[in-house]
């Protein structure tokens, strides 16, 4: 005998599927809300940054007098943007070091 009943879709469709996209962006943070674009926006960006300075990074690994310091300073500079938009807070202290004192730098 052949079950009729129909199965829920693997992947969310419709209002569903949006719900499934913007929960993590709307509910994770909710004292610091963002839409579903700004957030792509920020990721996107940042990623791209972060493939950028990867490559240089490799360049830097072949030939050392080019391009100093350019990817720390670019992970730094990310880090720095992440630190601002506060919604990573739990993720900034969970890698802290232990007895980490911004005055000290």
């Amino acid at each position: 005998m052949i079950k009729t009943e129909t199965q829920p879709p693997l992947i969310p469709t419709g209002e569903k599927m949006f719900n499934f996209l913007t929960n993590h962006i709307k509910y994770d943070r909710p004292d610091k809300p963002q839409t579903y674009f700004e957030h792509g926006w920020f990721a996107f960006k940042h990623c791209v940054w972060l493939i950028w300075a990867a490559l240089f990074g490799i360049i830097h690994s072949i030939f050392p007098w080019w391009f100093k310091f350019y990817t720390a300073d670019q992970v730094i500079r990310i880090y720095v943007n992440l630190e601002k938009s506060g919604r990573h807070k739990a993720a900034i202290a969970k890698y802290r070091p232990r007895g980490f004192r911004e005055e000290d730098y």
